[in-house]
């Protein structure tokens, strides 16, 4: 306990007294780099030396493999020998198909049976379904659930509500205030401005908080962009708010990528590259990688296929790509953008099919088409940029955030895109 802030040292007693409560859900919140995770590393600690919690009884999970994988960087590098999984695979959760919409079911998984303690990392992108799965699980179990988050960040995708339904079942916690992550200069003055325009509820303004006298803070123009992109050394991400300009940034700076030879760049995908996850992968109803994994390139190659269904036979040129998670192997196969067009007219097709049909059982089959085409090609792209959505539970050296949300008069979204976006630079932002 020597090593922690008040704040801290505060949170740690409110969870013990939680722990030796009836209460089953904890919330432990924070803004970015007030020290969350290194908070429920001592917690862990104490359950484990002063109340006899075995690390077999702890399982650690997150919403998307990337924040997994920073879980168990973080156990790893802290001796914290506990299972580490996404929220699908721990409690076996997979999708089904039910006409227009995928729907989360249970699987054979045994859940949290023998947990006394789950922590959910990264709870701020919780849907309202998982979030219903998390505590129907507990309320049969009896676990006792740590859940970590930002309230001050971006709800859940798809979640037209703006809550967050994770924090809300949580009625004891804790909030952290005082940030560790920065030593002041320009992004520690940016993010406290943000977060505080987030608190307010008002529109951003970032010109009033830009100051060019700090070394890691930097507006530039976009036909800057690129020089300045090859000039930082470690990691570096451009964020951006729509999919399209995501797209376009990635196109753009993987053409001037120095490591890549011209012969790799007229590849879709080369050995070596990093590419993300639009969408779930699945086999079958199965995910393989969840929206958002990073993958490593390990090979591809050219691949046709003829896919025949009620609605019409459909043909497309692709590629046979090799990825890993780092931990799961698999191939996966995946369109040009081009034939991606046609995919998306191939499936207005099967779905206007589908809607006609009358009989129920030629409707269901028509839907189980529809879904089935939908799920075979992977929806991959490079990682030199991402949304800011899919920033958050990450952190990078270097930040360009693309003020393409600028027009925004939401006063909720508006001043927290700009506060996910700034707080995941360490080393500096730059404000293109």
């Amino acid at each position: 306990m020597n090593n922690l802030n008040i704040g801290q040292k505060e949170a740690v007693n409110n969870f013990l007294e939680f722990w030796d409560s009836p209460a089953q859900f904890f919330f432990l919140d924070g803004s970015a780099g007030t020290g969350k995770s290194y908070t429920a590393s001592k917690i862990l600690g104490i359950l484990h030396d002063e109340y006899d919690l075995r690390w077999h009884e702890v399982i650690a999970t997150a919403p998307t493999h990337r924040a997994k994988n920073v879980l168990i960087e973080f156990m790893d590098s802290n001796d914290i020998p506990v299972e580490c999984a996404t929220i699908h695979k721990a409690l076996g959760l997979s999708i089904a198909t039910n006409e227009h919409v995928q729907e989360t079911i249970s699987g054979e998984s045994q859940g949290f049976n023998d947990k006394k303690l789950v922590i959910v990392d990264e709870g701020s992108m919780v849907s309202k379904d998982l979030c219903s799965e998390i505590v129907q699980e507990s309320f049969i179990k009896g676990n006792k659930v740590l859940v970590l988050g930002d309230s001050l960040q971006l709800t859940p995708v798809g979640d037209a509500s703006g809550e967050f339904p994770m924090f809300s079942v949580c009625k004891h916690k804790s909030l952290l205030t005082e940030v560790m992550r920065y030593d002041g200069g320009g992004i520690a003055d940016f993010v406290k401005a943000s977060k505080m325009a987030v608190d307010l509820q008002v529109l951003f303004d970032w010109k009033s908080r830009y100051k060019p006298d700090f070394d890691d803070l930097e507006a530039i123009s976009k036909t800057e962009l690129v020089e300045h992109w090859q000039k930082c050394d470690g990691s570096k991400v451009a964020l951006a708010l729509k999919n399209d300009t995501v797209g376009t940034l990635n196109q753009l700076l993987r053409s001037v990528d120095s490591s890549l030879t011209p012969e790799q760049k007229k590849e879709q995908f080369t050995d070596g590259e990093q590419i993300i996850c639009n969408s779930p992968v699945f086999e079958g109803n199965e995910i393989i990688y969840s929206n958002g994994s990073v993958l490593d390139v390990k090979g591809s190659s050219h691949y046709k296929e003829q896919i025949s269904l009620n609605c019409g036979s459909f043909s497309f040129n692709g590629f046979a790509v090799d990825v890993n998670d780092g931990i799961t192997p698999w191939r996966i196969i995946t369109l040009p953008p081009s034939e991606r067009k046609k995919l998306k007219k191939a499936l207005k097709l099967c779905k206007d099919f589908a809607s006609k049909q009358t009989n129920q059982n030629e409707r269901k089959v028509a839907w189980k088409d529809y879904w089935k085409l939908n799920k075979f090609f992977a929806d991959v792209d490079y990682l030199y940029a991402m949304t800011i959505h899919k920033s958050q539970g990450s952190s990078f050296g270097n930040v360009f955030i693309k003020r393409d949300f600028t027009w925004l008069k939401d006063h909720k979204l508006q001043p927290r895109l700009w506060y996910v976006g700034s707080s995941r630079a360490k080393k500096k932002l730059f404000i293109v």
